[in-house]
């Protein structure tokens, strides 16, 4: 159907697709970087190694696949010719990336369906595929929709992102888990086993109570460098296997992980009454200082609270050891002495947007809760280790 719709005869009879624009580098070559991530590099079938390209009524949309994610982008551009192509991903971008940021660029796919890419005295021939090949993936069933500003969606995957587990083998911790108990109140939460990191968004518009799905990490990282341009709002649809996230010029359809997250909530403790603030930034540097010399498999830091003075240790090979003393505030004199992954607490701390860290501690072998002074919200939970 497609060929029909794109496709004209040449003299010889065969049907050849039609496909010509002209276009500016710098949004073309946005799009292309969004797009040419969602696409597998190594892939045993061609047509996935691809994307999409169709334009029509002065709009091109750049669409790829991996099977799993669906990605397409749409942006302005000058039709010579509406039809359709599909091309190498990579190869494409690549050529775009370096082409000169002030040229335009010409697209036309000849006779011989070649892509010839054109831009001032540049000129680059790529192969093509049959737009035929390219698959489609089902976009319906969705039993729940809402929205949310995109700043709010984008300062939540931040928050949580660095938490998702990269073990192949925990499976149901590969991702965001989101999920709502009450109605208007998103709960978006991460971990890796090690950490856990929880945000809840507060008055997000048509939200109701859904026991919860788990987005894939790659999603959620391709989803984050796209929020990172757009304004508005984000419309999020959900299904029992399936979400949708569209906004503005863009659209991504992803599959859940089909697994059961942890009850999670079970692990948040209820008994940290020693609460300690430190300046963030002091914090942080300090943590970066000592754990410098940190043996890289093992990445141990010791923390050590006493009278408003915190003690950060940690050692290396061959003997190495560093130390330094930072002040605290609390209003309670207990003692705590413990450990943490230097990477884990640097991340956690680094995230944080206030002035000042906020731990909540039970004793020195319990799991410490991080939070900011203001945002009852957003916390972390932080497992220690033993140093």
């Amino acid at each position: 159907m497609l060929n029909e719709m794109v496709g004209n005869k040449s003299s010889s009879g065969a049907v050849h697709q039609a496909f010509h624009i002209k276009t500016a580098k710098k949004d073309f070559v946005r799009c292309l970087s969004h797009a040419q991530t969602v696409v597998e590099r190594r892939n045993i079938v061609p047509i996935l190694s691809n994307i999409l390209l169709v334009v029509k009524d002065n709009i091109l949309t750049v669409t790829a696949t991996d099977m799993d994610i669906i990605f397409s982008e749409q942006l302005p551009v000058e039709v010579i010719q509406s039809g359709a192509v599909t091309v190498s991903a990579q190869l494409l971008y690549d050529i775009v990336r370096k082409l000169d940021d002030s040229s335009g660029i010409e697209l036309l796919l000849s006779q011989n369906n070649t892509l010839e890419i054109s831009s001032e005295n540049c000129k680059f021939t790529l192969g093509t595929l049959p737009v035929k090949e390219f698959p489609v993936i089902e976009d319906e069933g969705y039993e729940l929709q809402f929205n949310l500003p995109a700043l709010q969606f984008k300062d939540a995957i931040d928050k949580v992102k660095f938490s998702i587990s990269t073990e192949e083998t925990r499976y149901n911790l590969n991702g965001v888990f989101f999920h709502s108990s009450e109605d208007n109140i998103l709960k978006v939460v991460s971990t890796d086993g090690h950490r856990l990191s929880m945000v809840n968004i507060p008055d997000v518009q048509g939200v109701k109570a859904f026991e919860g799905v788990i987005i894939p990490r790659k999603a959620v990282l391709e989803l984050r460098k796209v929020v990172e341009e757009l304004e508005g709002e984000i419309s999020i649809s959900l299904s029992s296997n399936k979400v949708k996230f569209v906004s503005q010029n863009f659209m991504m359809v992803t599959k859940l992980i089909d697994a059961k997250f942890p009850s999670y909530e079970s692990l948040i403790p209820k008994e940290n009454d020693i609460v300690v603030n430190i300046e963030k930034e002091k914090f942080v540097k300090s943590i970066d200082r000592v754990s410098t010399i940190n043996n890289e498999k093992f990445r141990g830091i010791k923390l050590d609270f006493s009278n408003n003075e915190l003690i950060l240790t940690s050692s290396g090979d061959a003997g190495g050891a560093a130390k330094e003393v930072i002040s605290y505030k609390s209003d309670s004199d207990a003692e705590v002495n413990i450990g943490f992954n230097s990477r884990y607490l640097l991340e956690v701390v680094s995230i944080l947007e206030t002035d000042e860290v906020v731990c909540h501690f039970k004793d020195s072998f319990s799991p410490v809760i991080i939070s900011e002074v203001s945002d009852e919200n957003y916390k972390h939970i932080l497992m220690p280790m033993r140093v």
